[in-house]
């Protein structure tokens, strides 16, 4: 469905903490169901896209890390969060 370029475009859009698959199909010119489509399906629609949310959420992960380790009281409450909320994704995920 999405050529190389598009596909490149959709990783780097969803690496955007507020760009929705509407939005992302409006940018590069698709239907929404469309993309929404390609992305169950998997295949080279679906990486770029995770690969983009993934991206965007270890670099803000790594961040939030380093200024825990700077002392910094919210950043370490968040670090906390994070933690719990990962070991309790991967028990739901234990027993899907």
């Amino acid at each position: 469905m999405l050529d190389e370029k598009q596909l490149q475009e959709l990783e780097e859009l969803a690496k955007l903490p507020n760009f929705t698959i509407k939005k992302m199909a409006l940018v590069l010119g698709v239907k929404e169901q469309e993309l929404k489509l390609e992305i169950e399906m998997g295949g080279a629609v679906a990486d770029a896209y995770h690969k983009g949310r993934l991206t965007s959420e270890v670099e803000f992960n790594k961040k939030v890390q380093l200024l825990s380790n700077q002392g910094s009281g919210p950043a370490q409450t968040l670090v906390d969060k994070l933690r719990r909320d990962a070991e309790y994704q991967e028990l739901r995920d234990q027993y899907k």
